[in-house]
């Protein structure tokens, strides 16, 4: 095994977003700080890390928050080092993330250094492996990243969340119901959704949420589905068809949310 495996990956659906991926062992790191916001996830193995006048040491499962132009420095602990899967905030994705944290304060600050949530910390994993697929639903990828930095947040002392209590109304959901089925052969982000309304991807995602009682994704799943059932229903369009028409990946990907909602396989609901 090499020394290091270093990865870093710069999100095309979420701008300012840079992933890393380290493998190391026998390593330390020097005395050093960063330009953004770092999230750390400690995947395997573990590290003594110096922060905010204190030696933390982080072992698997615990989530490590840096702020930017703060001093830090450590060490790996473990024989076989350790594997961090890391989140780079840009200064200006972190403006966008206001709406989660502008409440008395112009700056996000995390003020704790380690956190400790397990179902936290494996959400973050896996959405880490899976915004750098080239192939990741937009719509999704945004969404689920302002639900967990809205957990993450909410989790520390770093702020506190405004109140939102507002909904969407019935001609705002028309419009993005209108907008989806004009686009439901291709992929949609969350910026798009919220240009129609003229509001910003967070007040879109809880004010969505709060009326429709589902994700913005979620809910285009369903109408996805409910389009292809329509599509599979007139015995003209075949299964793969249906399925990009609707804007699933392929055949297969129709069929297993298919069988999940209906209970039954697309072959089976046109017989």
């Amino acid at each position: 095994m090499p020394q290091h495996q270093v990865k870093y990956h710069h999100s095309r659906l979420i701008p300012g977003l840079e992933l890393g991926h380290l493998k190391v062992r026998e390593f330390d790191f020097g005395r050093h700080c960063h330009g953004d916001h770092h999230i750390g996830l400690i995947c395997r193995g573990g590290l003594r890390q110096y922060q905010k006048g204190a030696n933390h040491s982080l072992g698997p499962g615990m989530i490590a928050l840096t702020n930017p132009d703060e001093l830090h420095y450590g060490q790996d602990l473990a024989r076989d080092g350790f594997e961090l899967r890391v989140f780079g905030i840009s200064p200006d994705l972190a403006v966008q993330l206001q709406p989660l944290w502008g409440v008395g304060s112009t700056t996000l600050n995390f003020n704790q250094p380690v956190i400790e949530n397990p179902q936290l910390f494996q959400d973050l994993v896996s959405f880490h492996r899976t915004v750098t697929n080239p192939d990741a639903d937009p719509l999704w990828v945004q969404s689920r990243w302002l639900e967990l930095m809205q957990q993450l947040i909410s989790g520390t002392d770093s702020t506190q969340l405004p109140s939102d209590h507002s909904g969407l109304s019935t001609q705002a959901v028309n419009i993005i119901r209108d907008y989806c089925l004009a686009n439901i052969d291709r992929k949609i982000s969350l910026t798009e959704l919220g240009k129609l309304l003229d509001l910003d991807q967070y007040r879109l995602l809880r004010q969505f949420r709060k009326t429709m009682h589902f994700t913005p994704h979620a809910w285009l799943v369903q109408l996805r589905l409910d389009y292809a059932r329509q599509l599979l229903r007139s015995g003209k369009t075949s299964i793969c068809e249906a399925a990009h028409a609707s804007g699933f990946c392929d055949q297969s990907h129709l069929c297993r949310v298919f069988r999940k909602a209906y209970g039954i396989t697309p072959s089976s609901f046109t017989r």
